[in-house]
């Protein structure tokens, strides 16, 4: 059974499954700073409607080198889904994981409103092989973020899908019950300062 959850008048739908079964107008894929992951998610995500959308990234991030947390978007062939948002997410510096995992969730819901988006997909962000983060402080990182996006937007619905296992799944449905504490409101200035370096490097 999926655990739904109502932030900011927005469904947050934490469920069991790999994410390019799950029906959205974006799908999010976490990203090195510098060049393409063509692993995990990206893999599940690669072929002829998404290809596009997968090298624009990898052009652009060997050019500019990405912050960490910083979210772009691009147009698939796929008539259903609309964009891959990507963010550079992977390699994450432990020491600050936790933060630049709810600004890179922040980026991501900025751009998915930007664009549009009604309903996303995205997985639990730095939780990979070797990641930073156990599944409940990544679930506080990203519900945390969302609790601080502004209200009047597009987004609808964010399904969160969780494809490790039970475990992991129970931990992260704990761990988004428990955000409210991890607010952090110098997120908004974080997210300035990373647009600006990003505007420099263009």
């Amino acid at each position: 059974m999926n655990e739904i959850m109502n932030v900011n008048g927005i469904n947050v739908i934490i469920a069991r499954g790999d994410i390019a079964t799950f029906k959205a107008n974006a799908y999010i894929v976490p990203q090195y700073r510098d060049h393409c992951s063509f692993t995990s998610v990206a893999a599940r995500l690669i072929c002829s409607e998404y290809y596009q959308a997968v090298e624009a990234y990898d052009i652009g991030a060997k050019y500019i080198n990405y912050p960490f947390g910083y979210a772009v978007s691009f147009e698939t062939n796929s008539q259903e889904v609309e964009r891959l948002i990507h963010v550079a997410v992977l390699d994450l510096p432990e020491d600050n994981a936790f933060n630049l995992t709810q600004l890179a969730t922040y980026s991501v819901l900025i751009e998915a409103e930007k664009r549009g988006i009604r309903n996303l997909a995205i997985p639990a962000l730095a939780t990979g092989k070797d990641a930073p983060l156990k599944f409940s402080a990544s679930a506080a990182a990203m519900i945390s973020a969302l609790a601080l996006l502004p209200t009047d937007g597009t987004l609808q619905n964010i399904t969160i899908p969780i494809w490790k296992s039970e475990a992991a799944y129970r931990h992260f449905c704990d761990g988004a019950k428990k955000y409210l504490p991890h607010l952090r409101f110098g997120l908004y200035k974080d997210y300035d300062v990373m647009q600006q370096k990003v505007m420099s490097r263009r």
